[in-house]
């Protein structure tokens, strides 16, 4: 026969009704305290990362450089070549040469022929010249020109310095005024047999580039 305890109230509650209970109050607080472990843990604890995200490396990433190819350079203009009878102008110059022809000697007005050195030939030039700033002397002064004549094996032929003597030209110290077109005759010197070729002409206060001329026969 179980014992019983009295109540406060005169009610009879039996000993195991009492122990069953205490039992069950201590399981529902300990339940209660893992459940707030549980709440509390799970705010402090960091998310986890999700496993589709990449990592990022410390070291940062640098994009190879592209090749840069040089541009090519830009083609250098074809010099502009006359031929004989053309007009042209180099600087403050224009000329025009007319005729080139070979020879043995050139008449002068001093009646004493010019003639090539031995085993030579002359070049006699014929042109049209005016300056229009320089008082050219065309015949022992400054012309404002460098004239080079080359044959067909492109060697250079040598001045004949003796202009003041061919015919049509002006004389010695006798000074052309600016832009006045004046009949000037020049001779070159080569080696016999040689075939002309070319008159190159550079203008010599701004030593511009020279220009051209086709004198082939």
């Amino acid at each position: 026969m179980t014992e019983s305890s009295p109540s406060p109230k005169g009610v009879t509650i039996s000993r195991g009704v009492l122990i069953g209970g205490g039992v069950v109050l201590f399981v529902l607080v300990i339940g209660v305290a893992v459940l707030v472990g549980i709440m509390i843990g799970g705010k402090d604890a960091p998310a986890a990362e999700p496993s589709n995200v990449p990592t990022t490396s410390s070291e940062p990433v640098v994009a190879e450089p592209k090749a840069i190819q040089p541009a090519p350079p830009p083609a250098e203009p074809e010099p502009e070549t006359f031929r004989i009878g053309d007009t042209f102008t180099t600087g403050n110059v224009t000329l025009t040469i007319h005729s080139v022809e070979v020879t043995n000697s050139i008449a002068t007005t001093d009646g004493s022929p010019l003639t090539p050195d031995s085993g030579g030939q002359l070049l006699l030039i014929k042109s049209t010249y005016s300056n229009s700033k320089t008082q050219a002397d065309l015949s022992c002064g400054n012309t404002d020109l460098y004239i080079q004549v080359f044959d067909t094996e492109e060697r250079e032929m040598a001045p004949v310095f003796e202009t003041a003597s061919i015919p049509g030209n002006p004389g010695c110290n006798d000074h052309l005024l600016q832009d006045t077109p004046h009949e000037w005759n020049f001779a070159f010197q080569s080696v016999a047999g040689a075939l002309p070729l070319a008159i190159s002409v550079t203008e010599t206060e701004q030593w511009l580039d020279p220009v051209w001329v086709d004198i082939q026969q």
